[in-house]
């Protein structure tokens, strides 16, 4: 009994921890709720006040319980490498930057979206300049740009 609701034996929850991402969601039990979160038992209290006794309004798990967006990656933001893993900092499909979660390489299947943000996030060759400053010279008439614009006489 939780809250005051009976819950049945060998009843599981579908769980998206807090700071993970819905490719890590999970069914748990009651117990494991409890101890991994401290308002844990606060929470499945409300939950089985709301929705325990009226299955209509959880019918929503015959679809996944979530949106499927939320399992695509939409694009890597950040990069970092802890212990010789790598990690990638995404953002997923349909959802806010807020939501943006730090994932391990073998967790992440979209070959394509990291090699797009290698791609995006190469530095620029450094420019050796040859000129020093003696060498400048001043320009007396602008050069012509695109559709006839010049520089202002300053």
């Amino acid at each position: 009994m939780i809250g005051g609701v009976e819950v049945p034996v060998n009843t599981e929850f579908l769980v998206k921890w807090k700071g993970r991402s819905y490719i890590h969601v999970e069914w748990v039990k009651p117990e494991t709720i409890i101890e991994n979160d401290r308002v844990g038992k606060q929470k499945l209290s409300r939950f089985l006040r709301n929705f325990g006794e009226n299955s209509e309004e959880t019918d929503f798990l015959e679809d996944g319980g979530f949106n499927p967006d939320y399992l695509e990656l939409d694009r890597i933001i950040d990069h970092k490498v802890r212990n010789g893993q790598h990690w990638y900092y995404v953002k997923w499909k349909s959802q806010f930057y807020n939501e943006a979660t730090w994932e391990s390489a073998a967790d992440i299947n979209d070959d394509a979206k990291i090699q797009q943000y290698k791609q995006w996030n190469k530095y620029p060759p450094a420019q050796t300049s040859s000129s020093s400053k003696g060498q400048w010279e001043q320009i007396n008439v602008s050069p012509s740009y695109k559709h006839g614009n010049t520089l202002r006489p300053y």
